[in-house]
C-alpha cells in the first residue's frame, strides 16, 4: 500500500501528542544525532580554541624553536618534520630561482605556505617529491637572445641563439598544477588559511620569533595518555581519533589540512 504524505504528517502529529511516545522519539533522535553533535562541537573547538595555537605552530616551522619540556611528542614530531620539508623545498626553490631572469623567481615563503597549509602532518618528502612541489609554481620559456661570438681571425660577429627560463605562473595555475599533483581539491577554506600563514611569515618578514612555549587552551593538562591507542608506534585513525577527543577535551590541539592542517 503507498504511504502518502499526508499520512505521514497524521502519524507524526498523533505520536508528537503522546508524552510517551515523544520521548521516545526524541531520545530515538539524540542516539542518532549525538555523533554527529560531538563531532561538529569537536570541530568547532579545535577551530577556535586552537587558533592562536596554531599561530605558534606556523611560527614554530618557520623559525625554529628551543621546545620547553610541555611541548608534546607528536607536536615536536610534526614540527621538525615540517623543518626538514622546508629545507627540501627552500633548496628546490633557490635551484629554480637560479634559472629564472631579470628577478623574476619564485617566493619561497609563498611555497612554503602553501606547502604547510596542504601537507602539515605527513612526514617530510623527498627531494624528488619537494621539487615536484615547487614545479607546481612554474614553467619553462624557450626564448632567443643575440649574443656576440669571436671568430678565430679576431673579429667577432652577432649571432642568435636559444635559452630556456623558467617563468613562475600564477597563483591560480600553481593550484590547479598542485590539485593534479596532489590529487585532491584546494578549497576556499585551503586559500584562506594559506594567505593567512604567508601574510603572517612575510609581514614578519623573517623577524619573527617563537619562544618554544606550548599555548594552553584553558589551562588543562596537556599529556598525551596513549595508553588507550590501538597502535601507538604507527600513524592510524582510531588513535587519531583518541588524540583528538584528548585534544578537544583539555582545551589544546592544532588544526591541520590533510594531513594535519592549521
Amino acid at each position: 500500500m503507498a504511504v502518502s504524505a499526508g499520512m505521514i504528517a497524521k502519524a507524526a502529529a498523533t505520536a508528537l501528542s503522546n508524552e510517551k511516545l515523544r520521548k521516545g522519539v526524541g531520545w530515538t533522535l539524540v542516539a542518532i544525532l549525538s555523533p554527529v553533535i560531538v563531532l561538529i562541537a569537536l570541530l568547532c573547538s579545535i577551530g577556535s580554541g586552537g587558533a592562536d595555537h596554531n599561530n605558534q605552530a606556523v611560527a614554530a616551522a618557520f623559525y625554529g624553536v628551543s621546545y620547553s619540556t610541555e611541548v608534546p611528542a607528536e607536536f615536536r614530531y610534526h614540527i621538525e618534520e615540517m623543518r626538514t620539508a622546508f629545507s627540501l623545498l627552500d633548496s628546490a626553490v633557490a635551484s629554480v630561482n637560479g634559472q629564472t631572469e631579470s628577478g623574476n623567481g619564485l617566493d619561497p615563503i609563498r611555497v612554503k605556505a602553501v606547502f604547510y597549509s596542504l601537507c602539515f602532518g605527513e612526514d617530510a618528502p623527498s627531494a624528488r617529491a619537494a621539487s615536484r612541489f615547487v614545479e607546481c609554481f612554474y614553467t619553462w620559456e624557450t626564448r632567443t637572445r643575440t649574443v656576440e661570438v669571436e671568430n678565430e681571425d679576431g673579429t667577432v660577429t652577432s649571432t642568435t641563439e636559444e635559452y630556456t627560463v623558467a617563468v613562475p605562473v600564477s597563483l591560480y595555475q600553481a593550484y590547479a598544477n598542485l590539485e593534479a599533483e596532489l590529487d585532491r581539491t584546494i578549497t576556499e577554506d585551503d586559500k584562506s588559511n594559506i594567505n593567512h600563514i604567508y601574510t603572517m611569515i612575510a609581514g614578519a618578514a623573517g623577524g619573527g620569533s617563537y619562544s618554544g612555549e606550548y599555548l594552553r587552551g584553558d589551562g588543562a593538562s596537556i599529556e598525551l595518555d596513549i595508553s588507550g591507542f590501538v597502535d601507538p608506534a604507527n600513524k592510524n585513525a582510531a588513535d587519531l581519533v583518541t588524540y583528538a577527543i584528548h585534544a578537544w577535551e583539555s582545551g589544546w590541539g592544532y588544526v591541520g589540512q590533510r594531513a594535519g592542517r592549521p
